[in-house]
Protein backbone atom coordinates (compact mmCIF):
# COMPACT_ATOMS: atom_id res chain seq x y z
CA UNK A 1 0.00 0.00 0.00
CA UNK A 2 3.15 2.71 0.96
CA UNK A 3 4.79 1.49 -2.68
CA UNK A 4 1.55 2.01 -4.82
CA UNK A 5 1.45 5.51 -2.64
CA UNK A 6 4.32 6.56 -3.50
CA UNK A 7 4.06 5.24 -7.43
CA UNK A 8 1.07 7.97 -7.25
CA UNK A 9 2.96 10.34 -5.71
CA UNK A 10 5.57 10.15 -8.32
CA UNK A 11 3.29 10.60 -10.96
CA UNK A 12 1.75 13.75 -9.25
CA UNK A 13 5.22 15.09 -9.06
CA UNK A 14 5.85 14.33 -12.58
CA UNK A 15 2.89 16.48 -13.86
CA UNK A 16 3.14 19.95 -15.14
CA UNK A 17 2.62 22.45 -11.98
CA UNK A 18 -0.98 23.81 -13.26
CA UNK A 19 -2.69 19.71 -13.86
CA UNK A 20 -1.51 19.34 -9.67
CA UNK A 21 -3.31 22.35 -9.27
CA UNK A 22 -6.26 21.26 -10.89
CA UNK A 23 -6.30 17.30 -9.33
CA UNK A 24 -5.70 19.29 -5.82
CA UNK A 25 -8.93 20.87 -6.28
CA UNK A 26 -10.48 18.16 -7.41
CA UNK A 27 -9.77 15.99 -5.28
CA UNK A 28 -10.99 18.24 -2.20
CA UNK A 29 -14.45 18.63 -4.15
CA UNK A 30 -15.11 15.33 -3.87
CA UNK A 31 -13.85 15.18 -0.48
CA UNK A 32 -16.40 17.76 0.25
CA UNK A 33 -19.07 15.96 -1.45
CA UNK A 34 -18.68 12.64 0.18
CA UNK A 35 -18.39 15.17 3.22
CA UNK A 36 -21.53 16.84 2.51
CA UNK A 37 -23.72 13.37 1.84
CA UNK A 38 -22.76 11.98 5.17
CA UNK A 39 -22.95 14.63 7.73
CA UNK A 40 -25.75 16.70 6.09
CA UNK A 41 -27.77 15.06 3.72
CA UNK A 42 -28.39 12.05 5.88
CA UNK A 43 -29.77 14.19 9.01
CA UNK A 44 -32.12 16.12 6.32
CA UNK A 45 -33.31 12.70 4.86
CA UNK A 46 -34.26 11.76 8.37
CA UNK A 47 -35.75 15.42 9.03
CA UNK A 48 -38.36 15.18 6.19
CA UNK A 49 -39.30 12.36 7.40
CA UNK A 50 -39.84 12.50 10.92
CA UNK A 51 -41.70 15.86 9.73
CA UNK A 52 -43.86 13.48 7.19
CA UNK A 53 -44.61 11.15 10.56
CA UNK A 54 -45.24 14.34 12.31
CA UNK A 55 -47.89 15.08 9.69
CA UNK A 56 -49.58 12.22 9.26
CA UNK A 57 -49.98 11.43 12.98
CA UNK A 58 -51.53 14.97 13.73
CA UNK A 59 -54.26 13.93 10.63
CA UNK A 60 -55.42 11.08 12.71
CA UNK A 61 -55.16 13.18 15.92
CA UNK A 62 -57.31 15.77 14.34
CA UNK A 63 -59.74 12.82 12.68
CA UNK A 64 -60.19 10.99 15.81
CA UNK A 65 -61.23 14.24 17.58
CA UNK A 66 -63.71 15.19 14.73
CA UNK A 67 -65.47 11.59 15.91
CA UNK A 68 -65.53 12.09 19.32
CA UNK A 69 -66.99 15.34 19.52
CA UNK A 70 -69.86 13.92 17.00
CA UNK A 71 -70.33 11.16 19.40
CA UNK A 72 -70.42 13.51 21.88
CA UNK A 73 -73.17 15.54 20.24
CA UNK A 74 -75.03 12.22 19.69
CA UNK A 75 -75.11 11.59 22.99
CA UNK A 76 -76.22 14.49 23.76
CA UNK A 77 -79.11 14.27 21.13
CA UNK A 78 -80.12 11.07 22.47
CA UNK A 79 -80.05 12.45 26.44
CA UNK A 80 -82.22 15.24 25.41
CA UNK A 81 -84.66 12.83 23.39
CA UNK A 82 -85.10 10.40 26.52
CA UNK A 83 -85.66 13.12 29.16
CA UNK A 84 -88.34 14.58 26.83
CA UNK A 85 -89.97 11.45 26.59
CA UNK A 86 -89.87 10.85 30.32
CA UNK A 87 -91.41 14.51 30.94
CA UNK A 88 -94.17 13.68 28.31
CA UNK A 89 -95.31 10.44 30.10
CA UNK A 90 -94.99 12.02 33.41
CA UNK A 91 -97.62 14.69 32.25
CA UNK A 92 -99.70 11.39 31.14
CA UNK A 93 -99.77 9.77 33.71
CA UNK A 94 -100.77 12.56 35.61
CA UNK A 95 -103.73 13.32 33.01
CA UNK A 96 -104.68 9.84 33.39
CA UNK A 97 -104.80 10.13 37.20
CA UNK A 98 -106.52 13.22 37.91
CA UNK A 99 -109.47 11.21 35.33
CA UNK A 100 -109.56 8.06 37.01
CA UNK A 101 -109.74 10.04 40.39
CA UNK A 102 -112.72 11.37 38.98
CA UNK A 103 -113.93 8.11 38.15
CA UNK A 104 -113.03 6.63 41.36
CA UNK A 105 -116.52 7.69 42.87
CA UNK A 106 -118.60 6.04 39.80
CA UNK A 107 -116.81 3.18 38.90
CA UNK A 108 -116.61 -0.32 40.80
CA UNK A 109 -113.36 -1.74 41.10
CA UNK A 110 -111.95 -4.91 39.60
CA UNK A 111 -112.68 -7.00 43.02
CA UNK A 112 -115.70 -6.06 43.74
CA UNK A 113 -117.56 -6.47 40.14
CA UNK A 114 -118.62 -9.82 40.23
CA UNK A 115 -120.00 -9.91 43.52
CA UNK A 116 -121.92 -6.61 41.89
CA UNK A 117 -123.33 -8.89 39.32
CA UNK A 118 -124.49 -11.30 41.51
CA UNK A 119 -126.04 -9.13 43.85
CA UNK A 120 -128.29 -7.66 41.30
CA UNK A 121 -129.25 -10.69 39.86
CA UNK A 122 -130.71 -11.33 43.50
CA UNK A 123 -133.48 -8.47 42.71
CA UNK A 124 -135.38 -10.95 40.27
CA UNK A 125 -136.52 -14.38 41.44
CA UNK A 126 -136.66 -15.60 37.83
CA UNK A 127 -133.05 -15.28 36.71
CA UNK A 128 -130.50 -18.31 36.49
CA UNK A 129 -126.85 -17.75 36.25
CA UNK A 130 -125.45 -20.37 33.87
CA UNK A 131 -121.55 -18.78 34.03
CA UNK A 132 -119.39 -16.04 35.58
CA UNK A 133 -115.92 -15.31 34.48
CA UNK A 134 -113.03 -12.90 34.72
CA UNK A 135 -111.12 -11.95 31.69
CA UNK A 136 -107.42 -11.10 31.38
CA UNK A 137 -106.46 -7.67 31.90
CA UNK A 138 -106.05 -5.70 29.35
CA UNK A 139 -103.93 -2.53 29.09
CA UNK A 140 -105.65 0.71 27.84
CA UNK A 141 -102.38 2.49 26.77
CA UNK A 142 -100.35 1.46 23.86
CA UNK A 143 -96.29 1.52 25.02
CA UNK A 144 -94.19 1.40 22.84
CA UNK A 145 -90.37 -0.33 23.12
CA UNK A 146 -88.84 2.89 23.64
CA UNK A 147 -91.31 4.42 25.57
CA UNK A 148 -91.55 1.50 27.91
CA UNK A 149 -87.75 1.58 28.42
CA UNK A 150 -87.69 5.20 28.76
CA UNK A 151 -89.68 4.82 32.04
CA UNK A 152 -89.51 2.25 34.91
CA UNK A 153 -92.04 2.72 36.75
CA UNK A 154 -94.58 0.62 34.33
CA UNK A 155 -97.56 2.68 34.35
CA UNK A 156 -100.42 1.73 32.52
CA UNK A 157 -104.16 1.76 32.82
CA UNK A 158 -105.89 -1.97 32.55
CA UNK A 159 -109.27 -2.61 31.36
CA UNK A 160 -110.57 -5.67 33.91
CA UNK A 161 -113.70 -7.17 32.53
CA UNK A 162 -116.53 -9.62 33.37
CA UNK A 163 -118.60 -12.03 31.47
CA UNK A 164 -122.03 -13.25 32.94
CA UNK A 165 -124.65 -15.55 31.62
CA UNK A 166 -127.89 -15.72 32.71
CA UNK A 167 -130.92 -17.22 31.18
CA UNK A 168 -134.99 -16.12 32.42
CA UNK A 169 -138.10 -14.63 30.68
CA UNK A 170 -137.51 -11.60 28.27
CA UNK A 171 -138.51 -8.77 30.76
CA UNK A 172 -136.23 -10.29 33.82
CA UNK A 173 -133.46 -9.64 31.73
CA UNK A 174 -134.25 -6.48 31.03
CA UNK A 175 -135.05 -5.65 34.50
CA UNK A 176 -131.73 -6.76 35.46
CA UNK A 177 -129.83 -4.63 32.53
CA UNK A 178 -132.18 -1.70 33.90
CA UNK A 179 -131.29 -2.19 37.34
CA UNK A 180 -127.43 -2.71 36.25
CA UNK A 181 -127.61 1.17 35.00
CA UNK A 182 -129.17 2.75 37.75
CA UNK A 183 -126.49 1.35 40.56
CA UNK A 184 -124.28 4.53 42.01
CA UNK A 185 -121.45 1.68 41.29
CA UNK A 186 -120.55 2.09 37.38
CA UNK A 187 -119.64 -0.70 34.95
CA UNK A 188 -119.04 0.16 31.50
CA UNK A 189 -120.84 -1.95 28.67
CA UNK A 190 -118.45 -4.38 26.28
CA UNK A 191 -121.16 -6.27 24.68
CA UNK A 192 -124.48 -8.10 25.08
CA UNK A 193 -125.79 -10.88 23.09
CA UNK A 194 -129.26 -11.60 24.01
CA UNK A 195 -130.67 -15.17 22.58
CA UNK A 196 -134.21 -17.68 22.83
CA UNK A 197 -133.07 -21.02 24.33
CA UNK A 198 -136.84 -22.30 24.72
CA UNK A 199 -139.61 -19.97 24.54
CA UNK A 200 -140.07 -17.56 27.28
CA UNK A 201 -136.77 -18.62 28.03
CA UNK A 202 -133.94 -16.32 26.92
CA UNK A 203 -130.04 -16.40 27.34
CA UNK A 204 -128.33 -13.19 27.78
CA UNK A 205 -124.64 -12.90 27.90
CA UNK A 206 -123.30 -9.70 28.96
CA UNK A 207 -119.92 -8.62 28.98
CA UNK A 208 -119.11 -5.05 31.59
CA UNK A 209 -115.49 -4.03 32.59
CA UNK A 210 -114.21 -1.19 34.57
CA UNK A 211 -110.85 0.25 34.94
CA UNK A 212 -107.62 0.22 37.24
CA UNK A 213 -103.86 1.28 37.58
CA UNK A 214 -103.54 -2.23 39.35
CA UNK A 215 -102.63 -5.04 37.03
CA UNK A 216 -103.56 -7.53 39.40
CA UNK A 217 -107.05 -9.30 39.04
CA UNK A 218 -109.36 -12.11 41.15
CA UNK A 219 -109.39 -14.81 38.37
CA UNK A 220 -112.93 -16.93 39.17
Amino acid sequence: MKEQLQVWLARFDARPERERWALAIAIVAVVYFIGDSLLVSSPLLRGRAQAALVTQYESERATLANQLTATQAELASAGVQRDKMRQELQARRSELDGKLKALDGTLVTPQAAPALLERLMGRRKGLQMLGLRTLSPVPVLARPQAAAEASNDGMNVYRHGVEIRLAGNYLDLLGYLADLEAVPERLLWEGVNLTVDAYPRSVLTLRVYTLSLDKAWLVL
